[in-house]
């Protein structure tokens, strides 16, 4: 479709006046497919270039001297780098080059400490990693390199939690998770009052959705733990999941519905409740029946109401967004 279609749409009356330049702003023409298509082959050769070396070392491991493996991890990082100084940090090829820099600059720490046995644990191989690899971050204004490095630096919380805190009882599981699912959910909030403040390089939807998802799917493992454990108790060490759940889902609704409308992080955080809900009068029936406990007839009578609770409550979790989707076409259509 293109721009005299939408013109001839809203003549014929089939577009509102406020919602014309809305679809033009969605408009898909050829040059943005073919800017989209640029970057879409760029991030698929670099993946297929990093995927490469993984693989050559994995097969020519054994055949490797300790100082091949360093030079060429080590040298591929620096000439990713100096490639993307000289191709301009602020164009897509340059941003690739950066990120390759880095997964390359990790590869090499994981080698050094392959080969030398260093004994440093998990999480001090993820902390360097992410110290390294900061300054890279901060100048490339990628969003991707940004995504990379959350992911670097959740995962060395992560394992010092995992292998400092709970093995001394310092941390339960379901406390760690909770408090890596608020990493990217703060970086959510930060990507939004930058992007507020005129960062247009963070503009992109996926963003939001990346960090969001993340931040969801990290919080309800111990929310639906306090919900379904049969310890279930205001003392279980899951109820810190299902209140940063809240804290994330509440956010996320008054964030998404008015202020900066969303209705695919409505959807998200919605559907996000709804498992949780879902799961409690789960719960609530096995409490009251049994599903696995008793005679046959108890566990069918069970089930036959769990589906009914199952399509209520994703029923009105699905009107729920219904009518935030109106609001938010509503409110566009205003403004």
């Amino acid at each position: 479709m293109r721009l005299d279609d939408l013109h001839r749409l809203r003549d014929a009356g089939l577009i509102p006046a406020g919602r014309f330049l809305q679809a033009a702003a969605r408009l898909r023409d050829g040059p943005r497919w073919e800017a989209w298509g640029r970057r879409a082959l760029l991030a698929a050769g670099m993946a297929h270039l990093l995927a490469g070396v993984i693989f050559f070392f994995a097969f020519n491991w054994a055949d490797l001297s300790s100082m091949a493996k360093f030079a060429l991890l080590g040298g591929g990082s620096g000439l990713a780098a100096l490639a993307a100084i000289l191709v301009r940090l602020d164009t897509p090829a340059g941003q690739a080059l950066l990120v390759s820099a880095s997964v390359l600059l990790g590869g090499l720490l994981a080698v050094i400490g392959q080969v030398y046995q260093t004994g440093a644990d998990t999480w001090e191989l993820f902390a360097f990693w992410a110290l390294l690899i900061l300054p890279w971050v901060a100048v490339s204004r990628s969003a991707a390199h940004w995504i990379l490095w959350l992911t670097v630096a959740g995962l060395a919380a992560w394992f010092y939690g995992a292998d400092i805190l709970m093995p001394t009882q310092r941390l339960r599981w379901e406390t760690l998770t909770a408090g890596v699912a608020l990493i990217p959910a703060l970086a959510l909030a930060a990507r939004e009052a930058a992007l507020a403040r005129g960062w247009a390089w963070l503009g992109a939807a996926w963003e939001r959705l990346v960090l969001l998802g993340a931040s969801l799917a990290l919080a309800i493992v111990p929310a639906l733990s306090f919900v379904l454990d049969a310890s279930f108790g205001i003392t279980h060490t899951g109820a810190v999941g299902l209140l940063v759940l809240g804290l994330i889902t509440a956010a996320s609704l008054a964030a998404y519905a008015r202020r900066i409308p969303d209705r695919h992080a409505l959807v998200m955080a919605v559907a996000a409740i709804a498992l949780v809900v879902a799961a409690a009068g789960g719960r609530a029936l096995d409490e009251a029946i049994g599903f696995t406990r008793g005679s046959t007839v108890q566990t069918v009578a069970s089930l036959a109401l769990l589906l009914p609770w199952l399509l209520l409550v994703f029923a009105v979790a699905a009107g729920a967004v219904r009518r935030m989707r109106g609001r938010i076409a509503a409110l566009q259509a205003v403004g």
